[in-house]
């Protein structure tokens, strides 16, 4: 507009012909006709190039946004939901119902007992039937098919999601006078003076938590183990008591001292006899002659190892009698 302004003013004042003036202002008129066309053009590809950005940015998030939610319906369809309360189960009954309390339970278990599964698997149809039948004519009589279990919950570990047990939130108070209570306190005493340990061994070759907590990680068969007279280890044995063989332990010679814990040796009935002959060290054997090396085996292993590592031979220049001290 400046270049106009002063090209006018040189014309009137008569420096530029008139023609060469003209030609002048319509060139400048192009330019900025083609520059004007240039600058929207520039703008129509920006928009569209910046509408197109938009747009597949659009995509990519509605993209995510279904991703997401597709994972969490899928986690919300594997969980577990309480059929009394709709809320979020935390233990199951049978394989399709779930609670989130022993409350729920309790109150769904009129609807629920005629389909519970927990009890049916292993019967025949005929003694479903008669079951059937007889819980309808009891009214509600018969009992709930078994107590309510964790189930597992589906959540992130570390950067995989698996299967991972739920999380107990209840304060779990344990009553240290109950376990250490001895069986001079216990609520049903025995009519004779109960032992003070117990004698006990597995009889079948079976590993589960409860025997490895008893027996050790690797139970045997046969072997004895002494357990004390407690109500803890009594609730224990008694989880197994289909597995193990026990026997009081009794002391025909007294019970033994300090001094005689070497000298004690407790039998399959219980018999704990104290025998003074026991640690002798004349009957101790030290030595199992069946695992020794043998003295021909010993002899041969000397032999090679000579052979290997003999330095003089016989047929080598290197023999005493080609050798000279200078």
């Amino acid at each position: 507009m400046i270049s106009v302004l002063i090209a006018h003013r040189a014309a009137e004042e008569g420096e530029i012909p008139l023609a060469l003036h003209q030609e002048y202002i319509s060139d400048l008129q192009r330019k900025q006709t083609e520059y004007m066309a240039q600058y929207r053009d520039e703008m129509d590809a920006e928009r569209s190039r910046q509408e197109e950005l938009f747009q597949r940015r659009l995509q990519d998030e509605v993209q995510r946004l279904n991703e997401k939610h597709r994972r969490e319906l899928q986690m919300a369809k594997k969980k577990q939901w309480c059929w009394q309360c709709e809320q979020e189960a935390i233990y199951h009954c049978c394989w399709n119902t779930a609670y989130c309390s022993v409350e729920c339970q309790q109150t769904h278990w009129p609807m629920h007992r005629r389909y519970c599964r927990r009890k049916k698997t292993a019967q025949t149809a005929s003694t479903l039937t008669q079951q059937q039948n007889t819980s309808s004519s009891n009214n509600g009589e018969r009992e709930m098919a078994k107590v309510i279990r964790q189930c597992w919950v589906w959540r992130k570990n570390n950067r995989v999601w698996r299967y991972l047990p739920r999380r107990d939130d209840r304060v779990n108070r344990v009553d240290l006078d109950v376990l250490a209570e001895q069986c001079e306190t216990f609520p049903d005493p025995m009519p004779v003076e109960p032992p003070k340990l117990w004698v006990a061994w597995i009889f079948r070759d079976l590993e589960n938590d409860h025997v490895r907590k008893l027996f050790g990680k690797y139970p045997k068969p046969g072997e004895l183990h002494i357990f004390m007279n407690t109500l803890s280890n009594n609730k224990q044995l008694w989880k197994i008591k289909h597995l193990i063989e026990i026997r009081p332990i009794s002391f025909p010679n007294g019970e033994p001292g300090p001094e005689d814990v070497y000298n004690l040796e407790v039998m399959a009935d219980g018999r704990c006899i104290i025998d003074e002959n026991l640690a002798d060290p004349r009957n101790v054997q030290l030595l199992d002659p069946t695992k020794q090396f043998t003295k021909n085996y010993l002899m041969s292993k000397l032999r090679s190892k000579d052979a290997r590592l003999k330095e003089i031979y016989e047929d080598t220049v290197y023999n005493p009698e080609n050798i000279s001290i200078c």
